[in-house]
Parts: C-alpha cells; sequence; structure tokens
C-alpha cells in the first residue's frame, strides 16, 4: 500500500464534508460510521479515501447491499477531531 502524506492529497469539500458526517461534527459528535450503497459512486469515493488512509472499511450489511466506513485518525485529523 502506498503512503500519503495529508498535505499531498486533494481533499476537496466533499471529503470534508463526509469526514464531518461519519465523525458526528456539528451532531453532538460522539460517532464514528459512514454507510454506504455498494457500487456507488459514494463508495467509489470512500474507497478512494480508505486508500489515502483517511477512511477504513467495514462489513458489508443487508445482504452486502450496503458498506461501513470508519474515520481514522488521519482522516480525523483533517477535519479537526481527536479520535478517542
Amino acid at each position: 500500500m502506498e503512503s500519503y502524506s495529508i498535505e499531498a492529497l486533494q481533499i476537496t469539500d466533499k471529503h470534508r464534508e463526509i469526514l464531518r458526517h461519519t465523525l458526528g461534527v456539528g451532531r453532538g459528535g460522539n460517532r464514528n460510521y459512514y454507510c454506504v450503497g455498494v457500487g456507488t459512486p459514494d463508495e467509489s469515493i470512500m474507497n478512494t479515501m480508505s486508500e489515502w488512509g483517511l477512511m477504513k472499511r467495514g462489513r458489508t450489511i443487508n445482504e452486502g447491499k450496503d458498506r461501513y466506513f470508519y474515520a481514522t485518525e488521519s482522516g480525523a485529523f483533517t477535519v479537526g477531531v481527536k479520535l478517542k
């Protein structure tokens, strides 16, 4: 797996929005998950973020139709959150 520097990544507002949603920023926090449909454009974004080390792929649910993703420490740092 390649190693990426956060400064070198082309992180967009969409990536930051996903990370904030994942971590519950602005909604009381205290969460770390994001569920997307398998094979959707959002899953493609999440897979890229996983390759960059900002997210981690989790298990599938709903008979393989949806997948969980979780923010990593690097992903949380990107939006100013420290994981507990």
